[in-house]
């Protein structure tokens, strides 16, 4: 079984250089910005750093960015120890979520809710990176 280590990105400038490298993927509830790693650095390393956000114009009650917050680390979790979307993850140098549409209340959203966004926007990320890859 692949392992892979899911770090938080940590300090003011890192994203300040990661927003200037950044390629951008949106869906209806989400946002995936992302960057890659060299193809000889995914076969050795197996730490991706990500963070994950909620706009508070989005979500005025901090219970309720918190939620998300929490299901979309879960599902990160999830997929990290599934092995088809490690090898998927592994590419990802850094990459940060930030979901778009909260609900009122916390209890609105579910685990349900979250996870197939963000499926669809690693899978986005993915297409992209093999369409690079036949370019060159």
């Amino acid at each position: 079984m692949l392992e892979l280590e899911l770090k938080s990105i940590k300090g003011k400038k890192k994203f300040e250089d990661f927003f200037n490298h950044a390629d951008k993927f949106y869906a209806k509830d989400a946002a995936l910005f992302v960057t890659y790693k060299e193809k000889s650095r995914q076969e050795t390393e197996n730490i991706v750093e990500f963070a994950v956000t909620v706009r508070k114009k989005q979500a005025r009650k901090a219970v309720v960015r918190n939620r998300i917050k929490r299901l979309m680390r879960e599902c990160l979790r999830q997929l990290s120890k599934d092995n088809s979307s490690v090898k998927l993850l592994k590419q990802f140098d850094m990459f940060i979520l930030v979901w778009a549409n909260a609900p009122k209340h916390p209890q609105l959203i579910k685990q349900k809710d979250v996870c197939p966004v963000i499926k669809k926007l690693l899978d986005k990320a993915n297409k992209n990176v093999e369409i690079k890859g036949k370019e060159k």
